[in-house]
């Protein structure tokens, strides 16, 4: 009887090992051992400058935020200062410009706009509201240009920020979370 009860151990403790195995070799197989990094494009952004405009006085900029290494004659401003109405919302166009380093990478960005998105977030939507943003050639949202409004208020000297990312997602659903952030920047505002 105590030979049955060894073999039957033995067995026992052989198929708890085998088990091991298998868990070890199927890990390998799902990228336990074999994980590749993330894929966020061949387009690299450490910088950008974000320009706002009256839509009824095109290329004139009401006001501008930069950030990066980009541009160094003119000053970095610190806040957005937009005008706000007591009693009727103030519409707005904005333009944002990706850099790597001294280098314009918007039109790359723009060129590849069906893997790229840009995200707008955070902001107190009863004081600043995103109302659009442009499109790429698969009429998914891109976000490079975008349409603001002010809230209409009696409060004024309004304070908050934007939270800007710019996402690689492979054949994007323009969802703001998914794919890979390879920018994030908080641009804070003053509404007057």
């Amino acid at each position: 009887m105590s030979i049955f009860k060894t073999f039957a151990k033995l067995f026992l403790a052989s198929l708890i090992l085998m088990s091991f195995s298998c868990e070890k070799e199927e890990e390998k197989k799902i990228g336990g051992d074999n994980n590749q990094p993330l894929d966020s494009g061949d387009i690299k952004v450490d910088g950008y400058w974000f320009i706002i405009e009256n839509p009824s006085n095109p290329g004139q900029p009401i006001d501008t935020f930069k950030y990066g290494g980009f541009d160094t004659e003119t000053a970095i401003y610190d806040t957005i200062r937009l005008e706000r109405e007591i009693n009727s919302d103030k519409d707005f166009k904005a333009f944002i410009r990706f850099y790597d380093g001294s280098n314009d990478v918007t039109q790359q960005i723009r060129n590849n706009g069906y893997d790229y998105i840009v995200c707008y977030r955070d902001m107190d939507t009863d004081e600043l509201r995103l109302n659009d943003r442009d499109l790429d050639v698969n009429d998914k949202i891109l976000g490079l240009e975008s349409e603001w409004s002010t809230v209409g208020g009696i409060d004024q000297n309004v304070v908050g920020t934007v939270r800007i990312t710019l996402n690689y997602q492979v054949n994007k659903e323009s969802l703001c979370d998914a794919g890979v952030r390879i920018f994030n920047a908080t641009v804070p505002y003053k509404l007057y």
